[in-house]
C-alpha cells in the first residue's frame, strides 16, 4: 500500500513482535533520514495487531491483505501488486522474502493443486473486513474471543483513539 503495510507475522513470547516492529520502523526512519534528509515525526501511528484464532481465520486474514490493493484500486487483481505474496502462492512464483505458510502447505501435496486452491480462496466472496481488523483484539469463533478475553483481560472491541466527543454541555 502507499501509505501503509500489511504483515502477517507469528512472536513467540510477549513483546517479542513489538520489539520487532520498533526496529524495523527505526531502521527504516533512519534509512530514509539519511537519503532525503528528513526530520521530525515519520510515522502517523503505531502499528496495531490482532490475535488469531485457527488457521481458518489466518488464511481469511491473508486473504484479505492479498485482496486490499485490489479494493484500493490501486491494481486490477492481486497478481499485479508488486509487493504482495499473491503470486508467491498462487502462481508458483519464488520470493526469498516468503516464508511458505504451514497451513498453505496443507492445503494440498502437489504445488499445482494447492496454486490454484490458494487462487479460489481469494477470489470467494466471503472476508474478515477491514473494520473488523481496526476495531478487534481477537479474530476468531465466539469460543475462541470469549477466552481471550478472559485470559489477557481486554474487551475484544477496541477504544477509539482520542479524547471522547462532548455530549450533554449544552449552556442555555
Amino acid at each position: 500500500m502507499d501509505n501503509h503495510v500489511h504483515l502477517i507475522l507469528g512472536a513467540g513470547r510477549s513483546g517479542e513482535l513489538s520489539r520487532f516492529m520498533m526496529r524495523v520502523n527505526l531502521s527504516y526512519f533512519s534509512l530514509y533520514r539519511d537519503k532525503y534528509g528528513y526530520c521530525g515525526h515519520f510515522f502517523q501511528n503505531r502499528f496495531g495487531s490482532n490475535i488469531v484464532d485457527s488457521d481458518t481465520y489466518l488464511l481469511h486474514c491473508g486473504k484479505y491483505i492479498e485482496l486490499n490493493p485490489v479494493r484500493a484500486k490501486m491494481v486490477e487483481a492481486p497478481e499485479y501488486y508488486q509487493y504482495s505474496s499473491y503470486p508467491f502462492y498462487a502462481l508458483g512464483t519464488g520470493n526469498p522474502l516468503v516464508s511458505p505458510d504451514p497451513v498453505y502447505l496443507a492445503l494440498s501435496a502437489t504445488p499445482e493443486k494447492r496454486q490454484a486452491l490458494y487462487a479460489l480462496f481469494v477470489v470467494d466472496q466471503s472476508k474478515v473486513s477491514s473494520q473488523k481488523l481496526r476495531e478487534h483484539r481477537y479474530i476468531g469463533s465466539d469460543t475462541f474471543i470469549k477466552s481471550a478475553e478472559a485470559l489477557w483481560g481486554f474487551p475484544n472491541k477496541r477504544h477509539p483513539v482520542g479524547r471522547p466527543p462532548k455530549t450533554g454541555l449544552a449552556r442555555e
